[in-house]
């Protein structure tokens, strides 16, 4: 409603304003209209209808008066007390080496192969020595290392003996060289005998020397070479070898038996008929385990006087 009048205040301003400016409106010279103070009475009008209608209002339509409010200081915050973060010791940086690594933790063997049979060592590994890994056996109790300070040799040490550092999963397993065979010891027969001269007599009308043999040892004799000299005249007047010349006795002519047995006295003879009376002489008897001549020979000089 308040609109309404003042369009229609308006209207009623514009109209006057409008017919005073017409052409013909009045006898001679137009009138001048002073337009400011047509809008400043228009407008005083409208204020004192506003001023009007406002007052007459029930009090329910007037907007109610916005009581004035207080925004609080924001609260202060307490102020809190951080904590001092206690300082810790940070750890010493060992890097992982990329090639896995031995430490010898006592002096140790280095061997040609994974096992002790391999002898002798390679070398002597001491206490705090630092080597390569480039091998292991397949229950990864030996390890194949690069032998410290060079370039392309490599030995097996045992793992109690050393400390691993490094990762070890992708170290392949190596073949060993085969084992070295080791020699069988078998010991020395105890194979001797002592011989004597016995005596002279005659067998099929030659003069035979006889010599007596003490079995000394731990093996049976089977076979005999008997090599008689002049050594006055530096002459071989006897030389046979045979399978069966022992003898029971003394007083027997050869042939013999074949087969002197170990502790046992036999006796074998040799043709000196060829040898000067008077002259000295010399017998070299061969005994041997096998016949032909064969086995164990051993040999033994006995001086005697040709008569």
């Amino acid at each position: 409603m308040h609109m309404n009048r003042l369009l229609t205040i308006l209207f009623l301003a514009a109209f006057f304003l409008s017919s005073c400016s017409l052409p013909g409106a009045g006898i001679g010279a137009p009138t001048q209209v002073n337009v400011d103070a047509i809008y400043t009475a228009a407008a005083e009008t409208l204020q004192a209808q506003l001023t009007q209608s406002a007052g007459s209002q029930p009090p329910s339509e007037q907007a109610p008066a916005q009581a004035p409010t207080e925004t609080p200081a924001p609260a202060e915050a307490s102020p809190t007390e951080t904590p001092t973060p206690a300082f810790t010791d940070t750890p010493a940086f060992t890097p992982t080496p990329l090639v896995p690594m031995v430490i010898v933790n006592t002096n140790a063997n280095c061997r040609k192969g994974p096992s002790s049979l391999y002898n002798p060592p390679v070398i002597v590994l001491r206490n705090g020595d630092k080597a390569e890994i480039h091998g292991r056996n397949p229950d990864r109790s030996w390890w194949y290392i690069l032998i410290p300070g060079k370039s392309d040799q490599y030995c097996w040490v045992w793992g109690n003996n050393v400390d691993v550092q490094g990762d070890t999963g992708n170290v392949q397993v190596v073949t060993p060289p085969p084992v070295p065979i080791t020699p069988t010891f078998t010991p020395t027969p105890d194979v001797r005998f002592d011989a004597s001269f016995d005596n002279v007599h005659e067998c099929d009308s030659d003069p035979y020397a006889i010599f007596e043999l003490d079995n000394e040892g731990d093996l049976d004799f089977e076979s005999m070479r008997l090599v008689i000299h002049d050594t006055t005249d530096d002459d071989k007047i006897y030389d046979k070898s045979s399978n069966a010349p022992f003898m029971g006795a003394g007083s027997e002519c050869p042939p013999g038996g074949d087969v002197f047995p170990a502790g046992k006295t036999f006796f074998v003879g040799g043709n000196i008929a060829d040898g000067g009376s008077g002259h000295d002489g010399e017998a070299t008897i061969t005994l041997c385990t096998k016949e032909d001549r064969d086995g164990i020979c051993v040999e033994e000089d006995v001086k005697f006087d040709i008569p």
